[in-house]
């Protein structure tokens, strides 16, 4: 998946899917990318609110960002 804004690719990468237990969340996603300083950062967000699919929940990390 790749994900740009304003026609820059802002990340590109895979997002595992996962079927979690939790009272509110059927699905978490996962995915890693290397920081400017290259160091490995780890990502997970759970399917909650308006994170519906692999999509939305890598464009609310990077909005949380």
């Amino acid at each position: 998946m790749t994900e740009t804004h304003n026609g820059a690719v802002v990340w590109s990468g895979e997002v595992q899917v996962f079927t979690v237990d939790h009272p509110k969340a059927k699905h978490a996603y996962a995915w890693s990318h290397e920081t400017d300083t290259g160091k490995r950062r780890f990502v997970a967000v759970l399917q909650l609110g308006p994170v519906t699919d692999a999509v939305t929940a890598v464009r609310a990390a990077i909005a949380a960002y």
